[in-house]
């Protein structure tokens, strides 16, 4: 069993509180060591430390779980705090999520399995956290806040989310084409429950704020709490993996594409949609002029809309030094937001134990790798509070 724990738009506001009670269910020890228990009905675990190895032995019953969440500057829970002043943020500010749950059986290389999983990747710029702040942390301030561009710098305002939960099936076929070399193909079929899908647009100049947001939503809007939806959206949808190991005596390499291509196609969900600008008197056709609301938007029901799940990337690189001592690092990431681990490991009386370090949240990890039982963790030593990872491989 494998259990790690390491512990991100104006219209990002509320909907981020729903992304952070994730963070919030994640600390929870009771919620991360609810598979302790499992030990006693096992017969073999699988310990190793080498990370996204996807070879198992044939004929094995699978269960795994995964919690993550990583962000490079902003703590997850960032705006459920009281901001007594503007928090520390980069010029970009990048977090992504994921709880995953699966049962699979492999019978020699190819294996068949039920899925759960929930993602969450997001984008959040100065501009976005300066509106937050200064409208309050509140959407109906902003709606009548029609001088906010006054406390703002000149900037543009950028923030992107895109969630999704879903349940499916997956096939996934291991091909050991050349010594060492080994490739795994991945199919999976989506049956979605949720979507938070979120675009957002502006600039702020020295005369005129401008905002405009789309906000896809099935099931539960967390912006403006509007409960009219439509009750019989769904989604269906479809995901590709892609993964390569090449493992000798000394080295191992893996390196992972998930996700290629794949999004999930939804039937009646809602489209929230608003308008911000701050000149809000204008020349109309009769030649005189008139006054407009600050902020003015409005919901579309019925909507069909495809949602692109994000291509992840990930890889592992481990080089055993001799039989006790091995050196390597991790990488995960979207596009240009890339979290990287370097780590070493010792093997003591037949145990191994790992120390590592994630570079781009100052965060350190630490590992022990039993016959039954592998433990890393790290959040709970208080280095930082914006990574979180849990996982376990039990196998039967």
């Amino acid at each position: 069993m494998l259990l790690v724990i390491t512990g991100k738009s104006v219209i990002q506001m509320e909907l981020v509180k729903h992304c952070s009670s994730l963070y919030r269910t994640l600390m929870q020890k009771g919620n991360l060591f609810f598979i302790a228990p499992l030990f006693l009905f096992v017969n073999n675990v699988n310990a190793n430390y080498l990370k996204n190895d996807f070879r198992d032995d044939a004929n094995t019953t699978h269960t795994r779980g995964l919690i993550e969440l990583l962000s490079d500057k902003l703590p997850p829970n960032i705006f459920e705090k009281e901001w007594q002043e503007m928090p520390p943020h980069n010029k970009q500010n990048n977090a992504f999520g994921e709880r995953y749950f699966d049962v699979y059986y492999n019978f020699t290389d190819f294996k068949i399995g039920i899925l759960r999983e929930e993602k969450l990747q997001t984008t959040i710029n100065d501009g976005f956290i300066q509106t937050w702040y200064y409208a309050e942390k509140d959407f109906i301030t902003l709606l009548t806040k029609s001088d906010i561009g006054n406390a703002l710098d000149i900037t543009d305002i950028d923030a992107s989310l895109n969630y999704y939960e879903a349940y499916g099936v997956f096939l996934q076929k291991i091909i050991p084409y050349k010594q060492n070399h080994f490739l795994s193909i991945k199919a999976k079929l989506y049956s979605a429950t949720e979507i938070q899908h979120l675009d957002v647009s502006g600039y702020n100049s020295s005369s005129r704020f401008e905002l405009s947001f789309d906000y896809y939503y099935a099931h539960k809007n967390h912006i403006s709490k509007n409960q009219d939806n439509d009750r019989d959206y769904n989604g269906l949808g479809f995901g590709v993996d892609l993964e390569y190991i090449y493992n000798d005596d000394k080295l191992y390499i893996y390196g992972g594409i998930l996700n290629i291509g794949s999004f999930i196609e939804w039937k009646n969900i809602t489209l929230m949609h608003y308008d911000f600008d701050s000149q809000t008197r204008y020349l109309g056709e009769d030649g005189y002029y008139h006054l407009k609301a600050f902020g003015s938007g409005f919901y579309e029901f019925d909507v069909d809309y495809r949602q692109k799940i994000p291509t992840q990337y990930k890889a592992t690189l481990d080089y055993s030094v001799n039989e006790d001592f091995s050196i390597g690092s991790n990488s995960n990431g979207y596009k240009d937001v890339i979290f990287n681990e370097l780590y070493v490991t010792h093997n003591i009386n037949g145990n191994r134990y790992k120390v590592g370090y994630i570079l781009e949240t100052d965060n350190a990890s630490f590992g022990a790798y039993f016959k039954y039982i592998s433990l890393e963790i790290s959040n709970n030593f208080g280095m930082s509070t914006r990574s979180i990872q849990a996982s376990y491989h039990i196998q039967y």
